[in-house]
């Protein structure tokens, strides 16, 4: 049987591969179509060619892809979510002791999901949908179900939404809490500007101050003291 897969370009002109594939018997009596080992994971495409495309998608978008090589936009997602759920499968939670959680707006609106990451490998563990550990639910069983184990977290990063305390509360339990810089740098700056409107009704030095009051403090320079001119 001849099969076609589509290989890298030569140049600027598309390579396709025709190759005759064997059919075997097997001792059970079925039939099975050999697989060349430079074929691909998803059907029609060579491996190399699918690194190509995984590659491109960490630079680019799939739409951006799909222009540059040809393709549809569905053909490169397919291929992306294979390789995902590849990698998913192979995942090993076990050794996760630190967690890193926030969350973010997918789109415009109010259409969040919650990515939960391993603080010391640096590398996404899940993404739930909406406001994830918000929820008054467990933990996705996708880490459970790759060896994770929620009394084993030692740590993790979130927040200050007390909504967002209480459900890592609930669900790891032996967990201490850290909320990351960028909130509580966040805080104290509100908190630093509402003292200067406070403090300047009897101190009139400090109108128009409020972003020198907040620059990072390495960043400040002295004023030359004025000269006078005789």
């Amino acid at each position: 049987m001849t099969k076609r897969y589509r290989h890298l370009n030569f140049f600027q002109h598309e390579c396709h591969l025709e190759v005759r594939v064997p059919r075997v018997r097997l001792p059970d009596g079925g039939i099975r179509q050999v697989e060349p080992d430079w074929s691909g994971r998803l059907a029609g495409f060579t491996l190399l060619f699918e690194a190509l495309i995984m590659t491109l998608c960490r630079e680019m978008t799939f739409a951006a892809v799909a222009r540059l090589v040809n393709l549809s936009w569905h053909q490169v997602v397919a291929i992306c979510k294979r390789y995902v759920d590849l990698g998913v499968a192979q995942a090993d939670f076990s050794a996760v002791k630190r967690l890193a959680a926030d969350e973010t707006s997918k789109a415009r609106g109010r259409d969040y999901i919650t990515p939960v990451a391993d603080a010391d490998e640096r590398r996404v563990l899940f993404v739930t949908e909406g406001r994830g550990l918000r929820r008054s639910r467990p933990l996705p069983p996708t880490f459970t179900a790759h060896g994770g184990n929620p009394e084993a977290v030692a740590s993790i990063s979130i927040d200050m939404s007390p909504a967002f305390i209480k459900g890592v509360t609930r669900h790891l339990p032996n967990a201490q809490i850290t909320f990351d810089k960028f909130h509580v740098i966040a805080h104290a700056s509100t908190a630093v500007d509402k003292t200067r409107r406070i403090e300047q009704r009897t101190d009139p030095s400090l109108k128009g101050l409020r972003w020198k009051l907040l620059k990072d403090r390495a960043s400040w320079r002295r004023r030359p003291a004025p000269t006078s001119i005789r």
